[in-house]
C-alpha cells in the first residue's frame, strides 16, 4: 500500500508535469500560428510580390538542433513549490522566456535581402518618348460607370435571355422565325450563306466521341455559366455579352469597336511609324514584312541610282539596295506633312558591302530629310559578324532601324545606348520561341517604341507552309549583359527592365500584365560572378547564364575557382526563387558554347561563410545544370559544410598548397577600356576586313 506521503508527492510530481506540457503547448501555438500568418501574407502577395529570405530553411535546421537542448528543463526539484498552487497554471513567466529563444537565432541570418537602392550608378534623364502608345494589360480595369454599366447590363441580360429561351426549345427551336430572332438579337451583319450553314449545325446530329450530340447543346452549356457577377464585372470594363458566329460559345466584346483598347492601341502605333498609316488596327502580314512594304506607301527600288554614281563607291555585288517610299495620298492630312524616305538595306552576309556600309551612309544619308536603315542576315553565316560599328554611326537623321537577327546574340544593339531612336524593329526569320534570345536593356536606354514586338508570327502552320521563310519579333526571354557591364551597370539594366514592364519587351516569355524576364544571361558579362549588394526588385529565375571565361582549363579538367567568402549575401536563393522547380539550373556559357566545369574549388575555411544557403543553392542548380562532379576544398571544416548541403557531390579535400601548385584562384574581371562595350577591341573595328 502506497502511503498517504508518498500519494502526495506523485500528485504533486504529476502536476508539475502536466503544467510543463500545458505551457510548453500554449509556446507552441503561439508560434504556430505567426508561421500560418506570414505564409498567408505570403501567398496573398505572390502574385505581385514575392520576397525570399535566403538560407533560412538551412539556417534553422541547424538553430533547431540548439534552441530546443535547453538545459534548463529536466530541473524537477525547483517546479513543486511553484506548481503547489494550482491557479498558478497559466504561469506567463516561461512564455517569454520560451518565446524569444528560437526568434533572434534566425533573424540575423537573412542579411542577403538587398537594400532598396541596390548598387549606385549615375541617373541620368533617359529622354523616352512620352508619345509612345502603351499597350493596354488590364483591359478587365473600369472604364465605364453608372447610367452606362447598367445600360450595357441590360443589353447583356436580353441577349442571354432571348437566345437562352431560343436553346431550350431543344431541336424545336429549328424555326426559321426563331432563325431570324437569333440572328437580329446577336447583331449579326454577315453573309446570309454562312449564318444558314452555321444554323443548321446547331442542329444536326454528330456522332463523335467526347462531344454533345447536337451544336446548340453546347450552345446550352456555355449560357448557363454566365454569371449576373460576370455580366457586372464584364459591363463595368465596357463588354457586352456576344455570340461570334461560327463559335456555338459566349464571349464579351465591345458594342463599338472605336472603343476596343487594344485595337486602338495598334492604331497609334501604325499611325506613328516614320512608314505610317491611320486608322489600321492590324499589323503588318509576314510578306510585307520582308519585301518592305508599307500600307499607304508606294516602295520603288534606287539603288541603280547609287550605284551608278561613282561618288557613293557600291557596286551590285554588295548587297546594298536602296528603297524609296512616297506617300499614296499626298491629300489626307495625315500625310500631307510627311517626306519621301529612304531606307538602305545591308545584307550583312555580304563582306564587301558590310565593310563599306559605313562610308556609303555617310555620303548618302542626305539623299532625304529622314532615313531608314534594314540590317539583314545578321549572324546568319557569318555567325560571329556583329553590326555594332555600324548601328553606332548611323547618322543623327535615321529615324528609324530595322535588324533582323538570325542568331539569338542581339549584344550588336547595344550600340544604341547613347543615342535616342525614333523606331526599332527587331525581327528574326529563325526561332522566334528559345530562351537563348536576350537584350541588354542598356541598349534601350533611350529608345521605347519598338513596334515590331507587335508581329509574333510564328511559321509552319497554315496559312504559312512549312518551309516557309516567316519573320516575326522574337520573344526575349532573358535580360542579357555584356564584356564590360559592372555591378553598377547590371543595377541600371534591371532597374530599367523593372520601370518599363509595361513594354512587351521587358515581358519574357509570359506575355502580359505581370510578365517579365525569368532568364538572366551573363555569358557575354564575366565582371559578373555574384548579385551581391544589387536590388534585384521581383526576380523569380528559372535560368542564370554565368560566362565561360570564369572557368581554368589546365590537364586536369575545366575548373570554377570561388573564394568561399564570395558566396555571403550574394543572393542566390533569393533570385532562384521560380516556380515550378523543373528546368532551374545555372549554366556557364550560351548554346554552343556551353562549358560545364568538372569540379568547383572553394578556397578558405568554415569561418569565412557567414551562412551556407546561397552556396548550397549555387551549387544545387550548377549541378542541375551539369556541372561539378566533384567539389574540392582546402579546409576540413568547410568539407564538412559542403559535405551536409551538396547532396550527392563528390567532396574532396585537399591542401591550400596543393591548389596553389596547379595555379588554381578566382578569375577576376574588370571593365577593360580596350574593348568596347561588347568585348571588340577597340583598335579593330568589327564591320573592317572580317571574313
Amino acid at each position: 500500500m502506497i502511503s498517504s506521503r508518498k500519494r502526495k508527492l506523485i500528485k504533486i510530481i504529476s502536476l508539475s508535469a502536466a503544467s510543463i506540457v500545458m505551457a510548453g503547448s500554449a509556446t507552441f501555438g503561439i508560434v504556430y500560428s505567426n508561421t500560418i500568418s506570414n505564409n498567408t501574407s505570403r501567398l496573398i502577395e505572390r502574385s505581385n510580390k514575392v520576397e525570399l529570405d535566403a538560407n533560412t530553411a538551412d539556417n534553422s535546421q541547424y538553430n533547431s538542433n540548439r534552441d530546443f537542448n535547453t538545459p534548463k528543463q529536466p530541473k524537477p526539484e525547483e517546479k513543486p513549490t511553484q506548481v503547489i498552487p494550482p491557479e498558478r497554471k497559466p504561469d506567463p513567466t516561461p512564455k517569454p522566456e520560451l518565446k524569444p529563444t528560437p526568434t533572434p537565432k534566425p533573424k540575423p541570418t537573412p542579411t542577403p535581402v538587398p537594400e532598396p537602392s541596390g548598387i549606385p550608378y549615375a541617373k541620368t534623364d533617359y529622354n523616352l518618348d512620352s508619345s509612345t502608345p502603351t499597350l493596354p494589360y488590364d483591359p478587365s480595369v473600369q472604364t465605364v460607370f453608372g447610367d452606362k454599366v447598367g445600360a450595357i447590363i441590360a443589353d447583356s441580360n436580353r441577349i442571354l435571355n432571348t437566345i437562352k429561351n431560343i436553346v431550350k426549345q431543344g431541336l424545336a427551336a429549328n424555326t426559321e422565325a426563331n432563325k431570324q430572332l437569333f440572328k437580329k438579337t446577336i447583331g449579326y451583319k454577315g453573309n446570309d450563306l454562312s449564318f444558314d450553314y452555321y444554323w443548321n449545325n446547331l442542329f444536326k446530329e454528330r456522332n463523335e466521341p467526347g462531344r454533345t450530340q447536337y451544336g446548340f447543346q453546347d450552345l446550352q452549356i456555355s449560357l448557363g455559366a454566365v454569371t449576373a457577377t460576370g455580366i457586372e464585372n464584364e459591363a463595368k470594363a465596357n463588354r457586352v455579352l456576344q455570340i461570334m458566329v461560327p463559335n456555338v460559345s459566349v464571349t464579351f466584346g465591345y458594342q463599338d469597336p472605336s472603343e476596343n483598347p487594344v485595337l486602338n492601341y495598334y492604331k497609334e502605333v501604325n499611325k506613328k511609324k516614320l512608314l505610317g498609316v491611320p486608322n489600321w488596327q492590324y499589323n503588318e502580314n509576314p510578306r510585307d514584312i520582308l519585301n518592305g512594304d508599307y500600307r499607304g506607301w508606294t516602295r520603288t527600288d534606287n539603288t541603280q541610282q547609287f550605284i551608278n554614281d561613282p561618288k557613293y563607291g557600291i557596286t551590285a555585288e554588295d548587297g546594298i539596295t536602296v528603297r524609296h517610299y512616297t506617300p499614296n495620298e499626298r491629300n489626307d492630312d495625315y500625310y500631307k506633312n510627311k517626306r519621301d524616305v529612304n531606307v538602305f538595306v545591308l545584307d550583312v552576309d555580304n563582306t564587301s558591302g558590310y565593310n563599306k556600309f559605313i562610308e556609303f551612309l555617310k555620303k548618302a544619308a542626305d539623299t532625304t530629310p529622314s532615313i531608314g536603315v534594314v540590317l539583314t542576315n545578321v549572324g546568319k553565316t557569318s555567325t560571329t559578324r556583329d553590326v555594332y560599328d555600324i548601328i553606332k554611326a548611323l547618322p543623327k537623321n535615321v529615324k528609324m532601324l530595322t535588324v533582323f537577327f538570325e542568331n539569338s546574340n542581339t549584344s550588336s544593339l547595344l550600340a544604341l545606348e547613347n543615342r535616342r531612336l525614333d523606331e526599332l524593329n527587331i525581327y528574326t526569320t529563325g526561332t522566334v520561341n528559345s530562351n537563348l534570345w536576350g537584350i541588354n536593356p542598356l541598349a534601350l536606354k533611350h529608345t521605347n517604341f519598338i513596334p515590331s514586338t507587335n508581329n509574333y508570327n510564328v511559321g509552319g502552320f497554315d496559312p504559312f507552309p512549312p518551309g516557309s521563310i516567316i519573320p516575326s519579333t522574337p520573344i526575349f526571354a532573358a535580360l542579357k549583359f555584356d564584356r564590360n557591364d559592372d555591378l553598377a551597370r547590371v543595377q541600371e539594366g534591371i532597374d530599367i527592365a523593372f520601370n518599363r514592364r509595361n513594354e512587351r519587351v521587358f515581358n519574357g516569355q509570359f506575355q502580359g500584365k505581370g510578365g517579365k524576364p525569368v532568364v538572366w544571361d551573363f555569358s557575354d558579362a564575366p565582371i559578373i560572378r555574384s548579385f551581391k549588394g544589387l536590388n534585384i526588385r521581383d526576380a523569380n529565375l528559372k535560368i542564370v547564364r554565368l560566362s565561360k571565361d570564369l572557368i581554368t582549363s589546365d590537364d586536369t579538367g575545366e575548373h570554377l575557382v570561388y573564394n568561399v567568402s564570395e558566396f555571403n549575401n550574394s543572393q542566390w536563393t533569393s533570385l532562384m526563387s521560380y516556380q515550378p522547380e523543373r528546368g532551374k539550373y545555372i549554366t556557364f556559357g550560351r548554346g554552343t558554347e556551353l562549358k560545364q566545369p568538372d569540379d568547383l574549388i572553394l578556397l578558405g575555411k568554415a569561418s569565412d561563410l557567414t551562412s551556407t544557403g546561397d552556396l548550397a543553392t549555387f551549387i544545387k542548380y550548377a549541378r542541375m545544370g551539369g556541372s561539378f562532379k566533384t567539389i574540392i576544398v582546402t579546409d576540413p571544416g568547410l568539407q564538412s559544410i559542403v559535405s551536409g548541403i551538396a547532396y550527392g557531390a563528390n567532396v574532396q579535400l585537399v591542401s591550400p598548397e596543393d591548389v596553389e601548385k596547379h595555379n588554381l584562384k578566382p578569375k577576376i574581371f574588370e571593365i577593360d577600356h580596350t574593348l568596347n562595350p561588347i568585348g571588340d577591341k577597340l583598335d579593330q573595328p568589327s564591320n573592317v576586313n572580317s571574313n
